[in-house]
């Protein structure tokens, strides 16, 4: 079963989701930019969102919402 696990801010997404989102880095540019700019501003606006989508504790997928950017969703391979 999937599940959608919301972090508290960049910094705990980034925490588990960083190694997930490196091993597509250039896929992947766009979430951790905005990911590392909010971590390194300490700021968050109303509305952002941070979260991990998981299956059996395996990172699958990503989503983030960095006001005013829309959704940005992260996908890993098919195999």
């Amino acid at each position: 079963m999937y599940q959608l696990i919301a972090h508290e801010g960049a910094d705990a997404f980034l925490g588990r989701a960083e190694a997930w989102l490196h091993t597509r880095e250039a896929e992947h540019n766009l979430h951790l930019s905005l990911s590392y700019a909010r971590r390194d501003s300490g700021t968050t606006e109303p509305d952002t969102l941070f979260g991990t989508v998981e299956a059996e504790s395996e990172v699958l997928g990503c989503v983030i919402r960095t006001p005013p950017h829309t959704w940005g969703v992260g996908s890993g391979t098919s195999t």
